[in-house]
């Protein structure tokens, strides 16, 4: 259920996406390309002029990462960016497109990522 109406999200913003220790590589200290590639379409982001690194940690493991990417790079990758908020969560977006099945686009949008603002830890 959405409480406000979606907005549009300009290519100056940011995105914030949760990192799980498994789609992190502690070998070679990087975010791995698991971390935007998915059969489904679609990832959960928070939009950044709504959100904070620690909302959007909220409720998650300690051991759970986070990065941040730029909107225009995203849809410089054919990619969607789009607002889609929940009643507890105004900032939830989508990165959507069948692209994030692709490996290629997914280690570009890792390697266009900010370093992570927190590292994942190791379980």
């Amino acid at each position: 259920m959405l409480t406000k109406r979606r907005e549009i999200i300009p290519d100056s913003g940011f995105l914030y996406k949760r990192v799980p220790p498994i789609q992190y590589n502690f070998d070679e200290d990087r975010v791995s390309t698991e971390a935007f590639k998915t059969s489904r379409h679609n990832q959960s982001v928070n939009w950044d002029r709504y959100s904070s690194p620690e909302h959007t940690l909220a409720g998650h493991p300690p051991s759970t990462g986070l990065i941040k990417i730029n909107v225009k790079f995203v849809r410089d990758e054919q990619l969607q960016v789009d607002h889609e908020p929940r009643w507890f969560n105004y900032a939830h977006s989508g990165i959507n497109g069948s692209k994030l099945s692709n490996r290629s686009v997914a280690k570009r949008l890792v390697n266009n990522s900010h370093p992570p603002l927190k590292k994942p830890v190791q379980d």
